[in-house]
């Protein structure tokens, strides 16, 4: 059976100063967490189901993070690896 990570991806990884999340059933809502759980970014929940959406990631620390979309077809969550 199919998830909602199945139809979300991301690029590049890694990553230093962008990231463009795509969704081929859409984005609802994006939001990054660092290793601590900590949320570091948040793109409300407005979005409208674009199929793509880029994340200015430039002034972040290097380290391991975790993206959560949510799409029509539920939470997808992946993991990011920041670099200069």
């Amino acid at each position: 059976m199919l998830s909602a990570s199945d139809f979300v991806t991301f690029s590049p990884n890694p990553a230093s100063t962008e990231v463009s999340v795509l969704s081929s059933t859409g984005i609802r809502q994006v939001q990054v967490f660092d290793i601590t759980g900590r949320k570091v970014y948040d793109s409300g929940r407005d979005l409208q189901s674009p199929p793509s959406i880029v994340l200015p990631i430039a002034g972040w620390p290097n380290g391991t993070y975790t993206i959560h979309v949510d799409t029509p077809l539920g939470l997808a969550v992946k993991k990011l690896e920041k670099v200069e």
